[in-house]
């Protein structure tokens, strides 16, 4: 058997339109935009709507990618979307996003961790296309940590956005 090997054929991304500044945090907590930047090269961050939820940061990524990459949602093998903040346990995100994108008979699943998960889910759809087992996945990282960072808290609400 050949040697199967993987490559990104489209990307997408999408980030919330409010944009919370380093000034607009100094306003509220003991904290500077040279203290922030300092420390965590970080000068805004995206913060999603109330509206917004990880599933729809996911499915506006996933249109995207899909685009450039000229495939349709039923063009998929499979689906992986990796974040520590689903929408809910059950349904799961993967699914919702599944359901939202239209694609049909595509399995779908959660990697469910934070910072290294996108790369954990790059690695998983690479090995399931080298096994010879799927030809197309999508591939997504998401999280929507705003609602679940203490704004009072300079340490940590200073790193944090949703995309």
């Amino acid at each position: 058997m050949p040697t199967l090997y993987s490559r990104i054929t489209g990307w997408g991304y999408y980030a919330p339109e409010r944009v919370v500044t380093n000034a607009e945090l100094a306003q509220t907590l003991d904290t500077s935009d040279e203290w922030i930047v300092q420390r965590s090269g970080i000068r805004q961050r995206h913060v999603a709507a109330a509206h917004e939820s990880t599933s729809t940061l996911c499915v506006n990524a996933a249109r995207s990618a899909l685009q450039r990459a000229n495939l349709a949602a039923t063009d998929l093998d499979l689906i992986i979307v990796a974040t520590s903040t689903p929408d809910q346990f059950a349904p799961p995100v993967s699914s919702l996003v599944q359901h939202e994108l239209g694609a049909v008979d595509v399995p779908a699943f959660v990697l469910l961790n934070g910072c290294s998960g996108f790369v954990y889910a790059l690695a998983t759809a690479h090995q399931f296309i080298a096994s010879g087992l799927y030809r197309n996945i999508l591939v997504i990282g998401a999280e929507l940590l705003s609602r679940f960072v203490d704004w009072t808290d300079r340490s940590t609400c200073v790193l944090f956005g949703d995309a």
